[in-house]
């Protein structure tokens, strides 16, 4: 994360401005989950299409924001938005498309919902995260947002993969004690590795 950036309230606002890393920030932040999103109905070239749309979108409506939690909100719905033109506009087999359109119908408003839950889950875990110890937190990233392995952590950090293991088990451990008291955070937790 952009290091002048301490609070969601700040990052709003500079994005509102036309701040080039606070938009950096927001990419990062909920890419990987509106593709993964869009891939639900369309193909992968498809899906990346759709995601890059979603936020040229964003960044043209970036000052009608009223808080930061708009912001998957909007994501997700020009997502499904796109994704149900592209379905018409394929033409595919009839069958084929008034499935998937009902399927986008059906599930819209509950994936949505469950989209943005789960992003604002994981906005709490990131607020956890950040209090960790630079390194450790560093590790516990590069494994879990960018899905690389120990060997490859140690590689790009030039350290032993030992080293790495036992930093990514004691920072779940600290995140572990900093979840204790609400189950839900905990929960995510626990399932963090099925997540990224």
């Amino acid at each position: 994360m952009i290091s002048h950036i301490h609070s969601d309230d700040a990052l709003l606002t500079l994005f509102a401005s036309g701040d080039q890393e606070a938009f950096t920030v927001l990419y990062e932040r909920y890419y990987r989950q509106v593709l993964y999103f869009a891939r639900r109905y369309t193909n992968e070239t498809d899906a990346q299409d759709i995601t890059a749309d979603a936020f040229a979108q964003l960044w043209h409506k970036r000052a009608q924001f009223a808080n930061i939690k708009a912001i998957p909100t909007f994501l997700f719905i020009t997502a499904r938005n796109r994704c149900y033109d592209l379905i018409r506009h394929n033409k595919v087999k009839s069958k084929h498309e008034s499935e998937l359109i009902a399927h986008i119908d059906d599930a819209e408003d509950k994936d949505i919902f469950y989209m943005e839950v789960r992003m604002e889950l994981l906005r709490l875990l990131r607020k956890e995260i950040d209090k960790l110890p630079e390194k450790m937190r560093e590790i516990l990233l590069l494994s879990f947002q960018e899905g690389l392995k120990p060997a490859q952590i140690a590689a790009r950090l030039n350290i032993s993969v030992k080293t790495v293991s036992n930093q990514k088990l004691s920072a779940l451990k600290i995140l572990k004690l900093a979840f204790n008291k609400n189950p839900l955070e905990l929960m995510l937790l626990v399932l963090m590795q099925y997540l990224f």
